[in-house]
């Protein structure tokens, strides 16, 4: 699952040779802009056939928070 998260994110990031773990926050360390993590959220709703609310999204601080999320989804 966490690959799967990573591939995703390296698609949207523009900073190089970044080191994405569990405790990367996204607009931090990233620097994700609101339009990128709305795509990031769209491509793992569609590659892991899951749907997320608004609470969920903006619970999402961390990388880590999106694994936990997806996982959930995933496994109810």
């Amino acid at each position: 699952m966490f690959e799967t998260i990573r591939e995703i994110l390296l698609r949207y990031i523009e900073t190089e040779g970044v080191s994405i773990t569990e405790d990367t926050r996204l607009q931090e360390d990233l620097f994700l802009n609101s339009l990128d993590f709305i795509y990031i959220i769209m491509d793992l709703e569609v590659q892991c056939g899951v749907a997320f609310s608004d609470e969920e999204i903006g619970s999402m601080r961390t990388v880590g928070d999106l694994q936990e999320q997806l996982i959930g989804k995933t496994q109810a």
